[in-house]
């Protein structure tokens, strides 16, 4: 099994980065000190640098690349940068041969599957990935609720959706609101311009519901004014897709929403990472 070293402040991110590689690789975590770095390197001789730079003080994340750069400049570093970094270790992407700057939030399997490509093993993820979804063709599906009055755009999407999930569609929001609690959908894709009860209205009645408020919204629209996105943004939805929507940036918003369906309560938005297990990301 390769190794890994991660490094960074020794809080619930590094633990929840370590715990989505532990099955992965042979996992050690080590403060963002840089002797500490050089004494842990030499003892475990890892394969992979993960570098987490949430909690990490001032420009402590500058002065460990460039230490790497010098004492390590063929190592593999997965750089996961917070939600709120400013852009400025892109130079490292042309100084390391395999260097590669991830953004949070992320989820499980892109850090999994960008660990692998550094080290030049991608190959080896994807063979895995078959073998888990091949394990799993029998297993319950996500089951997602398109509400929409378009006929033709429903036929589409379940068609389209049907390819990973168990889909069920209602042609009105008064409908997905009786389907709704029956259906016991893990995700909701839903028209923002319908008429009678339109999107908005629709989704007020889901949130105040105790036992829907939980699912994730996706809004659908086709309107691409600026003032009307603002609208949708403003009830704060799981995230929103422009019709007619494309294949890989459809089911990259759903997986996303459904890997942030339940974050960890105890911990602020900068510090949550995504630890889903499936299999169609990231």
């Amino acid at each position: 099994m390769r190794k890994a070293l991660i490094v960074g402040e020794l809080n619930p991110v590094l633990m929840n980065i370590n715990q989505c590689l532990i099955n992965e690789f042979e996992t050690q975590m080590c403060e963002a000190d840089l002797e500490t770095i050089k004494k842990m390197r030499k003892l475990l001789q890892p394969d992979l640098l993960v570098i987490s730079q949430q909690g990490i003080d001032g420009k402590e994340d500058v002065l460990i690349l460039d230490m790497l750069k010098e004492k390590m400049p063929k190592m593999p570093i997965v750089f996961i940068e917070t939600v709120t970094a400013k852009n400025h270790l892109s130079e490292y992407e042309r100084v390391f041969p395999n260097f590669v700057l991830l953004k949070r939030p992320i989820v499980k399997s892109k850090l999994i599957n960008t660990c692998y490509k550094v080290i030049g093993e991608d190959e080896k993820f994807a063979e895995k990935s078959a073998s888990k979804a091949g394990d799993k063709k029998d297993a319950v599906k996500k089951r997602v609720m398109v509400i929409d009055d378009n006929p033709l755009l429903l036929r589409n999407m379940k068609h389209l959706l049907e390819k990973r999930y168990q889909v069920f569609i209602a042609t009105s929001g008064e409908k997905a609101l009786d389907f709704i609690p029956k259906k016991n959908p893990d995700i909701i894709l839903l028209d923002y311009e319908m008429p009678g009860m339109d999107g908005r209205e629709t989704f007020i009645k889901i949130k105040e519901n105790p036992n829907t408020k939980n699912i994730p919204v996706l809004f659908l629209t086709g309107v691409t004014d600026k003032s009307h996105i603002y609208a949708v943004l403003e009830l704060e939805p799981a995230g929103y897709i422009l019709k007619p929507a494309a294949e890989e940036k459809l089911f990259s918003q759903i997986e996303q929403a459904l890997a942030e369906k339940m974050p960890d309560k105890t911990a602020s938005q900068d510090d949550k990472i995504s630890s889903e297990e499936t299999e169609s990301i990231e």
